[in-house]
């Protein structure tokens, strides 16, 4: 999964930047979308729970959590090892 995650970040973002509106979006609206059905399965709304949607929008809620992730920790990389960075990373996630 890590080598994975690498190679696309390096086809991926190598020569455009990521902008960080886009990750803020990204984290702020997964965090809503979590939040409030992950508050009404731990109080036990049974209405909620019973409800099919109430499960698929956790489940955008995370993936739309972990792609904000995601794309921060390609920015943090690219921040602190320049331009070269993803392609460094991936041959050291690849060979090691």
């Amino acid at each position: 999964m890590r080598k994975a995650f690498w190679k696309y970040a390096y086809w991926r973002y190598q020569n455009r930047p990521i902008n960080p509106l886009v990750e803020w979006a990204l984290i702020v609206w997964g965090v809503f979308w979590i939040l409030p059905n992950a508050l009404a399965f731990m109080l036990r709304f049974d209405a909620v729970a019973t409800d099919v949607r109430a499960y698929a929008w956790l489940a955008v809620g995370i993936v739309l959590l972990a792609a904000g992730l995601a794309r921060r920790t390609i920015r943090k990389a690219q921040v602190i090892g320049g331009q070269s960075a993803l392609y460094r990373k991936r041959l050291e996630v690849l060979n090691g």
